[in-house]
């Protein structure tokens, strides 16, 4: 049996491409550019309802006694595909999506609202759902998904909100969020505490991350702003508190490793330094591990001007400070992070 039928496809393979006995003329593509097809059209019929439609008498048009049908291409490859819908050839209609994927994904993205659109019109169209839930939405959410606090959530917010869309979240932050909702004392190494601000007039944690950079001596990229290892607890600000000598040391003295910020009325600069060893009421302080540093106009951390300390000692006097040129002035405690 298994040779008779073996026999009969390659029989019925050659018939398709001799065209022999032929009865029907599939025209396609568009004037001036139109290619014929031969075709049978009881093979037609028996494969696709859509031909048992388009060939039946108030459809056909004949032509010099054969069956003439005119299909023409369209401007895209989501014509195709519409086409292929049309005709209800599924595994036509799977293999143009598999193209689609993996030869034109440039093209989808150019004209995501135009593909997605069309994407969902049709349940048929299941491997562009899945294209654009795996691969474009994971992307795109990929830099929003670590600013979101699903350990914050409970557990029915999270089963309501969020499991739902478990397929485009990340498998490893999922694993990690249930197990919190086992054992809620282990809190995922990946989930960073929210971002404190800093308590400041002149810098943010942008600032802040590159000033904990230079005190540890950190090569290469500074700290990010989920990594700074440091609490930054205001003492003193000029414009709250006055810039006198006796404020000074009033706020600041006795305290280790501080953080003086200053910015300049004239020019809008900021300067700053950082001082290791304990303040006093002596007018300098000395040490190898401090430095001094310039933000410029503080509007971003790209060009820092850094500058450490090598015959240590400077003079720290601030009295008078508006009427030297000060716009304001800051004191910052550093301490580690608990």
């Amino acid at each position: 049996m298994t040779k008779i039928w073996s026999t009969f496809s390659r029989n019925f393979a050659k018939l398709l491409e001799d065209a022999d006995g032929h009865d029907l003329i599939i025209n396609v593509g568009q004037e001036p550019i139109i290619k014929p097809f031969k075709a049978h059209s009881v093979i037609l019929r028996a494969h696709s309802p859509y031909f048992r439609r388009a060939l039946s008498k108030e459809w056909a048009k004949k032509e010099d006694g054969k069956t003439v049908f005119y299909k023409p291409n369209g401007e895209f490859i989501l014509n195709l595909l519409t086409a292929a819908d049309e005709l209800i050839l599924p595994e036509f209609i799977d293999e143009v999506q598999e193209y689609l994927v993996a030869n034109r994904s440039l093209w989808m993205q150019e004209n995501f609202y135009h593909v997605l659109d069309f994407a969902f019109s049709h349940e048929t169209y299941k491997l562009l759902q899945d294209y654009y839930f795996t691969a474009t939405f994971q992307k795109s959410l990929a830099d929003c998904i670590p600013l979101i606090r699903f350990t914050l959530m409970t557990r029915e917010q999270f089963r309501e909100k969020v499991w739902p869309f478990k397929d485009i979240l990340p498998r490893k932050m999922c694993d990690d969020v249930l197990w919190h909702f086992l054992m809620p004392d282990i809190q995922p190494s990946q989930f960073h505490p929210r971002l404190k601000t800093i308590d400041s007039k002149l810098i943010t944690l942008k600032h802040a991350s590159l000033i904990a950079t230079w005190i540890d001596r950190k090569e290469g990229k500074p700290y990010k702003h989920t990594d700074i290892p440091y609490d930054f607890t205001l003492l003193m600000r000029g414009s709250r508190d006055g810039y006198s000598q006796q404020t000074l040391h009033q706020r600041c003295g006795g305290q280790a490793k501080t953080i003086m910020l200053m910015k300049i009325k004239s020019t809008e600069e900021i300067f700053g330094m950082y001082i290791s060893n304990i303040w006093s009421n002596t007018s300098s302080a000395r040490s190898h591990d401090s430095f001094m540093f310039s933000f410029g106009e503080g509007r971003d951390t790209k060009d820092p001007v850094l500058s450490r300390v090598r015959a240590a000692g400077y003079d720290l006097a601030l009295s008078r400070g508006q009427e030297r040129g000060m716009d304001e002035l800051e004191m910052f405690k550093i301490s580690p992070k608990t």
